[in-house]
């Protein structure tokens, strides 16, 4: 079974005009012209997958901006409260 023939032996139960196949080429019907609609939908579809894109990038780029501070910050704190459980430690500096 082709791929084709499947498609119209199982339709999809929201597909209410479906073309049956013919053994012919020359009875085949043409193609239906795409609805103007789903023309002016594909760019916005396409524009909106772009900045989705560029916002998951600039989301990664910030949580990596905001671990390497929070590193830096751990570290600082963690010599503060050694200095304050350890002065004895620190007393030339």
């Amino acid at each position: 079974m082709t791929l084709r023939n499947f498609i119209y032996a199982y339709p999809c139960p929201h597909c209410y005009k479906l073309v049956k196949p013919t053994l012919s080429a020359a009875k085949q019907e043409p193609l239906q012209p795409v609805p103007p609609h789903l023309l002016k939908l594909m760019p916005q579809t396409i524009i909106h997958l772009l900045k989705q894109a560029s916002s998951f990038l600039r989301s990664v780029a910030l949580a990596v901006k905001q671990r390497r501070r929070q590193n830096l910050l751990n570290g600082l704190e963690a010599e503060r409260l050694d200095r304050i459980r350890n002065p004895s430690k620190y007393l030339g500096k």
